[in-house]
């Protein structure tokens, strides 16, 4: 939340924290300087000799949502961060591999370092997403030793990789695995504060016995909650 009004001869910016006034300085080019940042690559900033601000003038924004991620799979840029924050979002989302910079089929040389430095300059949250299951349970690492880890159809393991493929949740080794190799993710980047991990999507449903007993969002969400709880 921010407000922005006239006190005396000055125009106050005050803000609930320190990324709320930067939100605040945004606005006020917008509301009271005629300012738009419409996309990473137009900006429309006005020439202006002087400014004559109204004494009535007052501005507030109060966010609706906690978290307002934006999740970048394209242009990714430093400059794509400054103008997410220019839309008061709160949270820089990337997939996990490509905080590793390892499987990217978007470029072969992402700054992240200064990815990075805009978001810490910006205050925003960061954080590592995506439908990362397969990512974190590799078939090439652990097909051979752990078959039954794997989403099985018609008898049969089905890791395909980048396809969104799921685990086997019933096989309680595996999701501590899947938990060990996303918290071991997050200490080689200390800057994610935040996660977010969905099931894969278009991928394949482990359909043995132990997985068709229990629905397939419960077995999601239960691995999910142990992820989420503290370390043991």
């Amino acid at each position: 939340a921010f407000s922005i009004f006239v006190e005396a001869s000055d125009i106050v910016i005050r803000g609930s924290n320190g990324r709320s006034v930067v939100y605040g300085v945004y606005a006020f080019l917008e509301q009271a300087c005629g300012a738009g940042f419409h996309s990473p690559q137009f900006e429309h900033v006005p020439a202006q000799a002087r400014l004559a601000i109204p004494r009535a003038f007052r501005y507030d924004e109060v966010a609706e949502f906690a978290i307002r991620a934006i999740r970048t799979e394209l242009n990714i840029t430093a400059a794509t961060v400054d103008w997410a924050a220019k839309q008061r979002f709160n949270a820089y989302s990337l997939d996990f591999w490509v905080w590793d910079g390892t499987v990217t089929n978007i470029a072969d040389a992402l700054d992240i370092p200064a990815i990075q430095h805009a978001i810490a300059e910006r205050g925003l949250i960061c954080e590592g997403s995506g439908p990362a299951m397969w990512y974190f349970l590799k078939a090439e690492q652990y097909l051979a030793d752990h078959p039954q880890w794997f989403a099985r159809v018609d008898g049969r393991p089905v890791p395909n990789r980048n396809t969104g493929d799921n685990f086997g949740y019933s096989a309680a080794a595996a999701v501590e695995t899947f938990i060990d190799n996303v918290r071991a993710c997050c200490q080689r980047h200390p800057q994610i504060t935040r996660i977010s991990l969905w099931p894969g999507d278009g991928g394949a449903v482990c359909r043995c016995d132990a997985c068709r007993a229990m629905p397939f969002m419960q077995a999601y969400g239960d691995a999910i909650a142990r992820l989420n709880a503290p370390n043991q």
